[in-house]
């Protein structure tokens, strides 16, 4: 246990400055101007657009393609579902931008037999559009609120895949484990132990770690034990999980 706590302040601190060494630049995106546009063809530009580049799977773009990010968001923020940014949702939440998941779904490269556990806040949004990649999500919502509204958009859209829990405690799914993908959806100043233990061996956990200034960056963390190992996966603008559970 000593071991593992060190590795975890490791994690939780160290691997910031390290993660940020690793980042890669940031590449500067053309997005179309979607006024006149319908919703289903603001999702399509913003699915081209974050896909210009290059080398995205074509699974990932067809699923921002085919979930309604705006029925994710307060009615006064539904204008702006498809700018590729993050969106404030009050009382502290927020949606992460589109690119930043995107690019989880790229680190994790979801196979159809792979098992996500997402834990955090305003998490329907990556569970809807994950729940398009891996086999089947298993979510743990902080927010007691989000529930109605979070499962009537998986049924509206025919999500069957996701099974559904609210309330802090990591383990609330730990039977259905271990798991070969994780996703912490809130900022963490380190990686709870409690989903780490959950994690397959060769599996993979994605979090974005936060620093006391407020600096975000997604980190992907392999492995189990003493053989963690640990990579930066970019910047990243997540809610703030000021107390997750152990």
């Amino acid at each position: 246990m000593r071991k593992l706590a060190c590795t975890l302040a490791f994690v939780g601190g160290a691997a910031l400055a390290l993660a940020a060494a690793q980042a890669p630049p940031s590449a500067a995106a053309s997005f179309p101007d979607l006024a006149g546009m319908s919703l289903q063809d603001r999702r399509s530009a913003l699915a081209a657009s974050i896909g210009a580049e290059g080398g995205v799977d074509a699974r990932v773009l067809d699923a921002v393609r085919l979930i309604p990010r705006e029925e994710f968001l307060p009615p006064y923020l539904r204008a702006l579902a498809y700018e590729d940014s993050s969106l404030p949702l009050g009382g502290g939440g927020l949606l992460p931008s589109p690119s930043d998941l995107v690019r989880i779904a790229e680190a994790f490269a979801f196979t159809a037999s792979d098992k996500l556990l997402i834990y955090g806040l305003d998490t329907g949004y990556a569970a809807a559009l994950f729940s398009r990649l891996a086999a089947r999500v298993w979510d743990i919502e902080l927010v007691a609120a989000k529930r109605l509204s979070d499962e009537r958009v998986f049924s509206s859209v025919g999500i069957r895949n996701v099974a559904y829990a609210v309330g802090s405690d990591p383990g609330a799914f730990a039977s259905a484990g271990p798991f070969d993908k994780i996703l912490v959806h809130g900022a963490v100043e380190e990686i709870p132990p409690g989903l780490l233990a959950q994690l397959k061996p060769g599996g993979e956990l994605i979090a974005p770690l936060l620093d006391a200034s407020g600096f975000q960056m997604l980190v992907m963390v392999q492995g189990a034990g003493a053989s963690l190992s640990v990579r930066s996966v970019g910047k990243c603008f997540f809610p703030v999980i000021a107390h997750a559970g152990s």
